[in-house]
């Protein structure tokens, strides 16, 4: 996946989805759209080059505050996949450092009234409601730290001198042994960071 495939605009806010009548869509979709002001018309594409700059601006620490778990969760799958390519290439390695800078803004910006709000009301629903909980993205931290994690070793064997297509994980292999060392590896990190 290339950065420019993202071209997609972020997701509005789940309450848009939810609202009970037009005016009431129209009034969470306004809302939303003067919460990202004055950065207007943001795509996935460029909330991941924004988050990649070696600065974010006030303005941009605002709009991020106001993004959904779905549209945060997003931006570290794209972080994901641009580390997933960085991983398997045999070129142009000087990404990685663009996708740690993206990373350390990320879990700068993940802490958010916003989402905390949204996982709260989202998490009590009553059993007729069920659709409306979140679902995997609600785990975007842990993707998060998946993502450093793999970065992290991607970077350390390039450091070392070896390709870093070596560390892929073949589905063939019957123990699947890089692949348990890998998730017991993530199970410390995960141990540290709480």
């Amino acid at each position: 996946m290339v950065l420019l495939e993202l071209a997609a605009d972020l997701i509005t806010p789940e309450t848009c989805y939810q609202a009970e009548s037009a005016e009431e869509c129209f009034v969470a979709l306004k809302a939303w759209r003067e919460a990202l002001r004055p950065v207007e018309n943001m795509t996935i594409s460029s909330a991941v080059q924004r988050i990649c700059c070696a600065e974010t601006t006030p303005d941009i620490e605002r709009a991020f505050s106001r993004l959904s778990v779905l549209n945060m969760f997003t931006i570290v799958s794209a972080l994901y996949a641009m580390t997933f390519r960085v991983e398997t290439s045999l070129f142009d390695k000087g990404e990685g450092a663009l996708i740690q800078t993206g990373l350390r803004h990320w879990r700068k910006l993940w802490p958010s009234p916003y989402r905390d709000d949204e996982l709260a009301k989202m998490g009590l629903d009553a059993d007729r409601t069920r659709w409306k909980r979140v679902g995997f993205m609600r785990y975007a931290p842990e993707f998060w730290l998946l993502t450093h994690l793999v970065l992290d070793r991607t970077r350390s064997k390039e450091s070392e001198g070896a390709r870093a297509n070596n560390v892929d994980v073949e589905c063939e292999d019957m123990d699947m042994a890089e692949l348990d060392a890998l998730i017991t590896e993530f199970q410390g990190l995960k141990a540290i960071q709480t």
